[in-house]
C-alpha cells in the first residue's frame, strides 16, 4: 500500500535515529511487569514506535489532539509483515488515568474515523499494568467493534513486558536497570524460575535460602538485592509493599477512614495464606520505630526476642493476636518494610489534621465515626450553650444569633436566612463527652466538633463548615461572650433600674471568670518553630516531662548522642548550677568539684564509642542541662542557644512523633 494513504505526522521523536530518554531508577528482579506507567508521553510513544516496528510495516501517524498524556496520544498505522492486506491501527495513550468514559470516547473516534472499515484491526494500548475496572467498559466496545467487522484488542503493560522480552536491545534502551540476559531468557519464563527463586528465599531450609542467596551474589547485586526483589505500591490512600518475606497492605488515615490499618503477611510455608489484621491504635503504639533503629524490643515492641547471635536461629514476633516466628532476615526485612511505611503513614496523619484544621487536637473514636476534641468546659456552662441555641432556632427569627437547629443534646450550628458571617446551611456539630479519660474530669464535659460528609469532596471554609480550630475560636471569641450577654441582660432587667449598671458589672466579671475553657491543642515544637516561642528553658522542661511516654520509643544515632553530649557542655560553660547534681545525673565515673572538670569528663565520654542512650539516661541529660541554666535562658548568648538547639532537634522531632502518634491512638 502506499504511504500517501495515511497521515504522515510523525513527530520529531519518533524515527530511527531520534534520541531515547530512558526511564530512571531499576526495574523489581523477575517476573513482574514494567512499569510503563511512569513514562512520559513523548517516552511511550518512542517505546511503542520501536517496538511495533519489529513485526509491523508502519506506514503512518496521526496525532490524537497533540502528543501528550491529558491531549490524546497517536495513531500508528501498519500492516504485519508477513500480511499485506489487513491494516492494523494502533492508538498509544500515555494517560495517568485512563476510565470507562475515555475507553468508550477513544473507540467511538475510532469507528467515526475513516479508518473503521470491516477487516481492519484496532489495537489499544494503554501504559498502566491491568485494566481493573475497565474490563466492563472494554467489553461493551468490542461488541460495537464487531458489529463493524473490526478485530479489537486491549494491550497493557504486562502485554507489552511480554512482547519486550523477544527484544533485549529494546529493553536495555528504554529500561537500561533490568538485567537483559535474565529478564529475557525464554527457558526462565518457561519453567517459572523468578517464582521458584522467590519462594527458595523465604524456604524454612537456611541450606535453600543460602543457594538462593549465592545465585543472587553470582549475578552482582548482593548490594541491590533488596531493592530488586522489593515492590511498593500506593493509590490514594492505599500503599502495599511486596518482598520476599514480608507483604504489607495498609489502608491510610483519610478524609473517609479517619482511622487507618495494616495487613501483615509473614511469607513462610508454615503460615501460607495467613494474614495479621491491625488497628491503627496497636500499630502506632507497637510497630512504628525511628528510622535505622535496631531490631530489639527495646525499640520495636513487637519483638518478643531476644535476637539470637546464632546462625539460622528463629526470633518470636508478636502481632497483637498472633506470635510467629521468623528469621533473622526475615525479621531484617519487616523493619526495613515498616521503615517505609512509617513515613507514608505519618504523612497521611498530617494531612487529615491539617485538612481538617486539628493540628494538635485528640481525635476521638465514638463507634464506627471519628470526632475531635477541643476543649474542656463545665456542664453548667454546657447547658447553658444547648438553652441559648435552643431560644435562638434558626426559624425562630432573623437576628444574627438565630443560627441554630435547636436540639436537646448538642448544638448545630445552622442558618436558613442571608447571614453576615455564613452561607446558608449547617456550619458546625458540637457535642459533649464524658467518658474521655484525661480529657474530662470532675463537673467537666468534653466538647467535640465533627468532620463534614466525609465521603463528599467537601472543601472546608469559614462561610461554609468551620474548620476545627475555627469552631474552637468561635466559641471563645464569639458564642460564649454572646451567651453571656444573653444571660446577663435577661438577669439585669429583672431588678431595679437603677441597680442595673451596677449588677451589669458584676455579672460581666463573674461571666469572664466561669467562662476561662480548658483547649486540648498541643501544638508541635517544630511547626513554626514552636520551639523559639516557648525559648530554651521551657522547651527543655518539656521535652523532660514527655520523655520516655509514649511510641515509638527514642532511638538516637552515635552522632546524634555526641551532639547532645555537646549541648550539655554548652550549658556547662556558664559555670552555674548545684556541681554535686549535675554530676549525679551525668553519672561520671570520677568525682568532680568544678564546672570543668565536669566539661573535661563529659569530652572524655564524647571520645568513647557511644551507645544509644535509653529514655532515662536522656531525662537525667536534661536535667542536667536545666540545672545547669539555672531557672534563666537569658544569661546565653544567641550562638550558643542556636547550637544547644541544633543539639535537641532529635529530641524535639521524636517528642511532636510521640505527640502525633497518641492523638491518633489514645482515643480510638
Amino acid at each position: 500500500m502506499p504511504n500517501h494513504r495515511f497521515p504522515q505526522d510523525f513527530p520529531p521523536h519518533i524515527g530511527p535515529f531520534a534520541p531515547t530518554e530512558p526511564v530512571s531508577g531499576s526495574a523489581p528482579l523477575g517476573n513482574h511487569p514494567l512499569k510503563f506507567e511512569d513514562m512520559n508521553a513523548p517516552q511511550f510513544e518512542q517505546f511503542c514506535w520501536w517496538l511495533l516496528q519489529r513485526d509491523h510495516d508502519i506506514e503512518g501517524c496521526q496525532l490524537i489532539g497533540g502528543s501528550g498524556r491529558k491531549q490524546g496520544g497517536i495513531d500508528l498505522f501498519a500492516y504485519a509483515q508477513n500480511d499485506k492486506t489487513q491494516l492494523i491501527v494502533f492508538e498509544c495513550k500515555c494517560w495517568e488515568s485512563f476510565t470507562s468514559t475515555k475507553l468508550a470516547k477513544a473507540v467511538e473516534l475510532f469507528l467515526a474515523g475513516p479508518w473503521a472499515t470491516p477487516g481492519t484491526r484496532f489495537v489499544l494500548i494503554v501504559a498502566q499494568q491491568s485494566i481493573g475496572q475497565l474490563s466492563k467498559a472494554w467489553d461493551e466496545a468490542r461488541k460495537e467493534l464487531r458489529v463493524r467487522k473490526i478485530v479489537g484488542e486491549l494491550w497493557t503493560g504486562v502485554h507489552l513486558t511480554e512482547r519486550i522480552r523477544l527484544h533485549p536491545d529494546i529493553l536495555s534502551r528504554f529500561f537500561p536497570g533490568v538485567d537483559a540476559d535474565m529478564y529475557c531468557n525464554e527457558w526462565m519464563r518457561r519453567v517459572d524460575f523468578w517464582m521458584q527463586l522467590q519462594k527458595a528465599l523465604v524456604d524454612e531450609r537456611h541450606v535453600v535460602r543460602r543457594i538462593a542467596q549465592e545465585f543472587l551474589g553470582q549475578k552482582g547485586r548482593e548490594d541491590e538485592t533488596e531493592s530488586h526483589l522489593e515492590k511498593i505500591y500506593s493509590y490514594e490512600n492505599n500503599w502495599s509493599i511486596e518482598s520476599p518475606w514480608i507483604h504489607i497492605d495498609a489502608l491510610l488515615p483519610s478524609k473517609r477512614f479517619f482511622s487507618g490499618s495494616i495487613g501483615i503477611v509473614v511469607k513462610k510455608p508454615s503460615t501460607s495464606g495467613f494474614t495479621v489484621a491491625l488497628s491503627q491504635e496497636w500499630l502506632l503504639k507497637n510497630l512504628f520505630a525511628h528510622a535505622g533503629a535496631p531490631a530489639e524490643h527495646a525499640y520495636r515492641p513487637f519483638i518478643v526476642g531476644p535476637v539470637s547471635l546464632q546462625p539460622n536461629s528463629e526470633i518470636t514476633i508478636d502481632l497483637h493476636s498472633a506470635r510467629l516466628q521468623i528469621p533473622s532476615d526475615g525479621l531484617d526485612a519487616m523493619c526495613s518494610a515498616l521503615d517505609k511505611l512509617a513515613p507514608v503513614y505519618t504523612d497521611a496523619l498530617h494531612a487529615l489534621d491539617q485538612r481538617w484544621g486539628a493540628q494538635g487536637f485528640p481525635f476521638i473514636g465514638r463507634g464506627s465515626d471519628t470526632v475531635i476534641a477541643i476543649c474542656t468546659v463545665p456542664t453548667q456552662l454546657w447547658n447553658q450553650m444547648l438553652s441559648f441555641a435552643r431560644a435562638h432556632d434558626a426559624d425562630a427569627g432573623d437576628g444574627n444569633w438565630n443560627i441554630f437547629d435547636a436540639n436537646q443534646h448538642y448544638v448545630k450550628v445552622y442558618t436558613t436566612k442571608p447571614h453576615p458571617d455564613f452561607d446558608r446551611g449547617y456550619h458546625a456539630f458540637i457535642r459533649a463527652r464524658t467518658d474521655l479519660e484525661g480529657l474530662s474530669y470532675g463537673d467537666n464535659v468534653v466538647l467535640t466538633w465533627d468532620p463534614p460528609n466525609s465521603f463528599e469532596d467537601f472543601e472546608l471554609a469559614t462561610r461554609q463548615w468551620m474548620s476545627c480550630a475555627e469552631t474552637l475560636t468561635w466559641i471563645r471569641e464569639k458564642f460564649l461572650p454572646a451567651i453571656g450577654q444573653w444571660l446577663i441582660e435577661g438577669e439585669v432587667n429583672a431588678s431595679w433600674p437603677w441597680r442595673r449598671p451596677g449588677r451589669r458589672r458584676m455579672l460581666t466579671r463573674l461571666w469572664a471568670e466561669q467562662t476561662r475553657i480548658s483547649e486540648h491543642r498541643k501544638l508541635s515544637l517544630l511547626e513554626d518553630e514552636h520551639y523559639r516561642t516557648l525559648g530554651l528553658l521551657a522547651t527543655i522542661e518539656e521535652l523532660q516531662n514527655n520523655m520516655g511516654h509514649g511510641a515509638p520509643q527514642l532511638y538516637l544515632t552515635p552522632s546524634e548522642t555526641r551532639e547532645l553530649y555537646l549541648g550539655v557542655i554548652t550549658i556547662m560553660q556558664g559555670e552555674r548550677g548545684h556541681i554535686p547534681y549535675i554530676s549525679s545525673n551525668l553519672s561520671l565515673r570520677q568525682e568532680c568539684h568544678s564546672h570543668s572538670e565536669i566539661i573535661q569528663a563529659l569530652k572524655e565520654r564524647i571520645q568513647e564509642n557511644l551507645s544509644p542512650p535509653s529514655a532515662y539516661a536522656v531525662r537525667c541529660l536534661l536535667s542536667a542541662m536545666l540545672e545547669g541554666l539555672n531557672d534563666d535562658d537569658d544569661w546565653l548568648p544567641a550562638p550558643e542557644v542556636e547550637f544547644v538547639y541544633s543539639s535537641l532537634k532529635p529530641l524535639i522531632s521524636h517528642h511532636d512523633l510521640v505527640q502525633l502518634f497518641e492523638r491518633h491512638s489514645r482515643w480510638m
